[in-house]
């Protein structure tokens, strides 16, 4: 092809770029490296359209070729390919494209796009390196650091995590990927109507003590384990103490940015010594995302009565669960909907029977904040709106329930490993059935808690 048509078939492609025309621009510009290979310039202009057009690998490849060329287009070369690797997540290749910037001399204009673009990448890097501190990756979050800490952008947040993995032992240098936890917890408090119960005068109000264990295990870069029991019993009730018994457990799947988890779950109530209601099932649920998540959620859960005055439980518990979530350095939160169907029998009452089974739907919100020097604070809250199946019998009334549920809980950091916590709920239902009907459904319920907690890692 003659020097002048070359030429002309790149001003082509580049007015068919400033109008829009990516399809066209990307086919000339095809043509042209394939034509001139060792034409730094055709590189730099198609990866600048493989870029435009989302392409993000192949227009790595295409930077790359510029910087082996020696082209002086290098320089621009690697700043496009480090907002390339960031785009797609790879966020340590980034850091290394602008490692590689450092070393060079760059006119005014791309050194301001240079610091624009590491701003960006900077805020990704501690994003993600909370993240994966969040989720126990204490590995994952160390590298990270180090990216930070090689680009000259370490901040004073950076350095704190920096510390306390180096505190824990679990830095990447000092252990290897394949760790474990182990946490206890101690609570006590108060419950101001553990038996949900409207109709009494005063509410049978108990202390409640809770012991938790927790195990986690780190099975390598795409799952984890966690297994842990729960205990906790509401004693000096008329109807002896009440005692739960849970055996909970997690697993976690990474593909990507996508998170597949698990949860299986068994719970035995018991009145006294003797067993009550026992429930076995689990959760499914998928999610995606990092700073922004989106996930959904499903929960079974069969009940299984062992006593008779617990027989109108029988039944599957279901929850279904769609949220989006936010994740950020020191603040996270969630927003849900929830549609929850309970199972169960009718309950036979002296005046008549009272349904059980239905459904209910509503939204839910969630939050934390870590406000530094140790201090954690959570909360959350849901509103039910709850329909039943059947009609309360004989006055064949229809039973509709409203019902808020809101908690917090702060807690700090007060050595290695161990913390203090206080939380407090609050329920509140709100029912058709008032004191006239056969069952007065409308009450409320606090439970105040605080204790101690430890963890250990290695």
């Amino acid at each position: 092809m003659p020097v002048a048509s070359e030429e002309g078939y790149f001003r082509a492609a580049l007015r068919a770029a400033g109008s829009g025309d990516l399809v066209y621009s990307r086919k000339v510009l095809q043509y042209l490296v394939a034509l001139q290979p060792g034409r730094g310039l055709y590189w730099f202009n198609y990866g600048n359209i493989l870029l435009l057009s989302h392409e993000h690998r192949e227009a790595v490849a295409a930077y790359r070729k510029v910087v082996e060329l020696g082209s002086p287009l290098a320089p621009a070369a690697w700043l496009y390919a480090a907002k390339c690797y960031r785009l797609m997540g790879v966020l340590q290749y980034s850091a290394s494209a602008h490692l590689a910037l450092q070393r060079l001399t760059l006119p005014p204009n791309l050194a301001v796009e240079a610091q624009v673009e590491k701003a960006l990448l900077v805020q990704a890097l501690e994003a993600r390196a909370a993240e994966a501190y969040r989720v126990r990756d204490f590995n994952g979050s160390g590298r990270l650091i180090d990216a930070l800490e090689a680009i000259g952008a370490m901040s004073q947040e950076a350095r704190a995590v920096r510390g306390i993995l180096a505190e824990r032992g679990e830095e990447p240098a000092v252990q290897e990927r394949h760790g474990g936890a182990l946490q206890l917890s101690v609570n006590s408090g108060f419950d101001s109507n553990p038996l949900a119960d409207a109709n009494a005068e005063n509410p049978a109000r108990a202390p409640v003590i809770e012991v938790a264990a927790a195990f986690e295990r780190d099975l390598g870069a795409h799952s984890a384990v966690l297994g842990g029991i729960q205990v906790t019993e509401r004693v000096g009730l008329p109807q002896d103490r009440l005692l739960r018994l849970e055996l909970l457990g997690s697993g976690l799947v990474r593909a990507g940015n996508v998170r597949l988890l698990f949860y299986p779950l068994a719970h035995g109530d018991f009145l006294g010594s003797s067993p009550y209601l026992p429930s076995f099932g689990g959760g499914v649920g998928a999610e995606g995302g990092e700073r922004n998540t989106v996930g959904v959620f499903l929960r079974v859960l069969r009940n299984i009565p062992l006593h008779d005055e617990a027989a109108h439980l029988l039944g599957y518990d279901q929850l279904r669960k769609l949220y989006l979530a936010m994740n950020r350095e020191s603040f996270s939160a969630m927003l849900s909907l929830m549609d929850r169907v309970d199972g169960g029998l009718d309950l036979s009452l002296p005046g008549g029977v009272l349904p059980l089974a239905g459904r209910a739907t509503g939204p839910g919100v969630s939050w934390t904040w870590r406000a530094g020097a140790g201090w954690e604070l959570n909360g959350f809250a849901s509103y039910f709106f709850r329909s039943f199946d059947r009609l309360v019998q004989p006055t064949r009334e229809q039973r509709l329930d409203r019902q808020l549920e809101a908690g917090a809980r702060i807690a700090r950091q007060l050595a290695a490993g161990t913390a203090a916590q206080i939380s407090v709920n609050y329920l509140r239902n709100r029912s058709t059935l008032g004191g006239a009907s056969l069952d007065d459904n409308n009450y409320s319920q606090w439970i105040l808690k605080g204790g101690v907690s430890w963890q250990t890692s290695w």
